[in-house]
């Protein structure tokens, strides 16, 4: 049973917010797209395991994707799946990459060929058994029975060959396609339930309880001004900057087509950059029109309001 839904990272849907409301010939927009691309592999490969994961029994194991814990008071440890059992837990780190894949043991890292080609990454099997020691050590602060924790180094990419020299990485990673019969392996070693359905979901809400999500300024973390970015509804249609409001719709000056809810974009584009608490005069700047009004009856549709006249703040909640 999915008790915590799998979604696209934050920083990604940051990233795509800013990369389009960038010039073509800005400085930081050949990086960021960089960037956003490995991102969206990263999201790919973990929603391919999804696949396998929607074979397990629902009645034997809880899911929880992309949960992000506190290991200190400034330190957070992020695993991309984790599985409940009565019996087990298991951590899977998911990675989108092709080619022949070495894991070199000996100087802990991983090394992808492509052809005539070498590049070295840092060690999955190294950040997994990380995760498992930040987990355990987390769960110890609560009076649960201790469960054996598995990590898993899932290759999501079915075309990559995996190579290495010890015996001991076939024990952690593996094909997304041999998922099902990894975990009911592991399973199988174990005669006996150390959880009740009760502690299960116990350990599931707490776990829920305690996620964080990354609080990221994408503009300040590629150095980006707030002027250096196009303003404006983008036209759905041609995707050029700015649509003119004409008559409650919005009207595009280049390719001619109107559509009356183009600025939901653009709000959305707001919340990512700059937050979700905004002030009129703030997205009149944002949209490019003047009219107070408008702004008014447009973000009304779409926000709950603080304050009174000129202290009234507007704010976007995104959807889940």
């Amino acid at each position: 049973m999915i008790k915590k839904e799998r979604k696209a990272p934050i920083k990604l849907l940051k990233l795509e917010a800013m990369i389009k409301r960038l010039p073509q010939s800005h400085r930081m927009r050949a990086s960021a797209s960089e960037e956003l691309a490995k991102l969206k592999a990263g999201y790919k490969g973990e929603q391919a395991i999804d696949y396998y994961l929607n074979d397990l029994p629902v009645d034997q194991y809880i899911i929880l994707h992309g949960l992000r814990l506190a290991h200190s008071k400034t330190e957070f440890f992020q695993i991309d799946t984790l599985l409940l059992t009565q019996r087990c837990f298991f951590i899977l780190e998911v990675k989108n990459i092709s080619g022949i894949l070495y894991f070199d043991q000996t100087f802990n890292q991983l090394i992808r060929i492509s052809g005539k080609n070498e590049e070295a990454f840092l060690d999955p099997i190294q950040q997994v058994k990380r995760q498992k020691s930040k987990l355990e050590l987390f769960l110890k602060q609560y009076p649960f029975p201790p469960v054996p924790i598995h990590c898993l180094v899932v290759i999501s990419n079915p075309s990559s060959l995996i190579k290495a020299k010890f015996d001991s990485v076939k024990n952690t990673v593996i094909h997304a396609g041999s998922l099902p019969e990894k975990l009911e392996s592991f399973q199988n070693r174990y005669h006996e339930d150390l959880l009740t359905i009760k502690d299960l979901n116990k350990i599931s809400h707490l776990l829920q309880k305690q996620h964080t999500s990354p609080k990221i300024n994408i503009l300040s973390q590629y150095d980006i001004e707030k002027s250096e970015l196009i303003f404006g509804v983008k036209c759905p249609s041609c995707s050029r900057y700015p649509m003119n409001r004409i008559n409650r719709s919005w009207f595009c000056p280049y390719c001619r087509k109107m559509c009356k809810k183009a600025h939901i974009e653009a709000f959305f584009d707001y919340v990512y950059l700059f937050g979700n608490t905004m002030k009129n005069k703030e997205m009149r700047e944002f949209l490019c029109i003047s009219s107070r009004q408008t702004v008014t009856r447009l973000l009304t549709s779409q926000t709950t309001q603080t304050g009174n006249q000129k202290n009234r703040k507007y704010i976007l909640q995104l959807p889940d």
